[in-house]
């Protein structure tokens, strides 16, 4: 039977395992791809074809589209106006830069050493599912639906078709027939709409899968440094020199770590063979209290980890959000006057639940540092350390907003409230 005075360093269960780094043949196709080589006299070839392909195919996107929509807006047999067409160019302009920029800054990260020691094979699980996973289907999935959707700009001249606005909502005709423009226009733009919307994936995904890993890496991070400073509150309360008839019990009573516990218990056997070896700092090392530098160095390390992922990432995420929420309104405010569709509704939908499944990323990192300061056991000689880590929350942040898992909530919300008032304009303007 256990002794129920003696220690046990943590609750926590397969919680603080580091994965293994990414594998070489991985790290070669990234290398390549983003035209990373250690040889400075080497060319990246395949790099710059990669580049040429996704700028030319976006340039071609956007020009295009913004000739098509210019007609579109001046021609008598669309329905289209002048707020359509703008609208039309700013999305295509925002999805056309992202992809760009997403794929430049996949290789200014992936040449930081401090992002390559903390990128893993690891990421936040939902509903037992990789996180990355559901973000890559979600995100391939509402391309493809994008490209069907569009798939009438394929279509050929339609020698039969005439022109009437009154007959041009379920027609197979290529809009640009409809809007008097050649249909090579069209056929051409949905081409270079899909070549770059591969191009999009590969890269948006990439940095996505940057984000979730190296924000897990830091999660584990925080859980590491908690069960040290579990240990030392342990150690601190025993050296009181008062006893109490408490005071041999384990401090780890004092945390919260079982939210998560019988999940983790079930993460082992599937993530046995693919983590490495707990390394179990806590444990191997002789107990000691931790001094007062001890506990900010540490402190301060984790802090400028999360800062330099925030700082690197907050752009791109800043975009993201903004294209979906753009997108989102834009769609409801399209429903006012057309009946959605299946495709419709699933091209609203998946853009929105890409927006929890990354801002979760940032709200465990958070939800994790704040326990930091809670957990260092007060002594007196400890009140000047409080003052300056008060001051330096560990936060990943969004161009200094702290995600967490209220922000979660408030998207969600608003989604739900503006789904609310969609219903009820239509039900007001049925009346």
């Amino acid at each position: 039977m256990a002794d129920p005075n003696k220690e046990e360093v943590s609750l926590i269960k397969g919680k603080t395992t580091i994965a293994r780094r990414i594998p070489n043949w991985l790290w070669i196709i990234l290398a390549k791809s983003l035209g990373i080589s250690s040889n400075s006299s080497e060319k990246p070839i395949f790099a710059t074809i990669l580049s040429l392909l996704t700028s030319v195919s976006a340039t071609i996107t956007f020009l295009l589209n913004a000739w098509f929509s210019g007609h579109d807006i001046v021609s008598e047999h669309t329905r289209s106006d002048i707020l359509d067409g703008t609208v039309s160019i700013m999305l295509t302009s925002f999805f056309c830069c992202l992809g760009v920029y997403s794929q430049r800054l996949a290789s200014r990260i992936l040449v930081h050493p401090k992002f390559l020691d903390m990128l893993r094979l690891h990421s936040k699980k939902v509903v037992k599912v990789n996180s990355a996973f559901l973000i890559g289907i979600l995100l391939s999935s509402f391309l493809a639906i994008l490209n069907i959707s569009s798939f009438d700009k394929t279509y050929h001249y339609n020698q039969k078709f005439t022109l009437n606005l009154n007959d041009t909502e379920n027609t197979l005709v290529n809009p640009c027939q409809l809007a008097e423009v050649q249909v090579e226009i069209c056929q051409l733009l949905w081409t270079s709409q899909m070549i770059y919307s591969i191009f999009f994936l590969i890269w948006n995904l990439l940095i996505a899968v940057i984000l979730v890993s190296v924000a897990r890496t830091q999660t584990i991070n925080i859980r590491i440094f908690l069960k040290e400073l579990e240990q030392d509150a342990y150690l601190n309360k025993k050296l009181q020199t008062y006893e109490t008839q408490s005071s041999s019990e384990n401090c780890s009573g004092y945390f919260w770590f079982e939210e998560n516990h019988i999940v983790d218990l079930l993460d082992e056997i599937t993530d046995q063979d693919t983590n490495e070896k707990n390394t179990q700092d806590v444990q191997e090392k002789d107990p000691h209290v931790m001094t007062t530098q001890e506990i900010m160095y540490k402190y301060w390390t984790i802090s400028m980890n999360v800062r330099l992922v925030s700082v690197s990432l907050q752009r791109w995420m800043s975009t993201v959000v903004g294209l979906v929420c753009a997108w989102t309104a834009i769609r409801l405010a399209h429903w006012l006057s057309h009946t959605p569709t299946w495709y419709g509704v699933l091209m609203l939908i998946m853009p929105l639940l890409l927006l929890p499944l990354l801002a979760s990323s940032y709200a465990e990192v958070n939800y994790e540092g704040v326990k930091a300061v809670q957990s260092i056991f007060p002594v007196e000689g400890r009140i000047r350390l409080f003052r300056y880590l008060y001051g330096q929350p560990i936060q990943m942040t969004v161009y200094s907003h702290a995600v967490s898992y209220g922000t979660i909530v408030t998207i969600v919300a608003g989604i739900l409230a503006a789904f609310t008032s969609k219903i009820l304009i239509q039900e007001i303007g049925a009346l």
